[in-house]
């Protein structure tokens, strides 16, 4: 579980950047609860790909 995480730029739990070594993220069976950012993406900021399995997302903000 993935909770009350805050980031100043993207991705209040997890950012997974193009410019990064990793292109694609895999999240399965998680949870992300009140997870902010003050730009994109309150849970999750990413810019590559991404596979979403059984996972919950419920009460992430993102302020940009």
């Amino acid at each position: 579980m993935f909770e009350k995480n805050s980031a100043v730029q993207n991705g209040g739990a997890i950012f997974n950047s193009v410019d990064g070594t990793v292109d694609e993220i895999v999240v399965a069976d998680s949870g992300f609860f009140a997870n902010e950012s003050q730009n994109k993406g309150g849970a999750i900021g990413n810019e590559g790909n991404i596979n979403s399995i059984s996972s919950s997302f419920s009460e992430n903000y993102a302020k940009g």
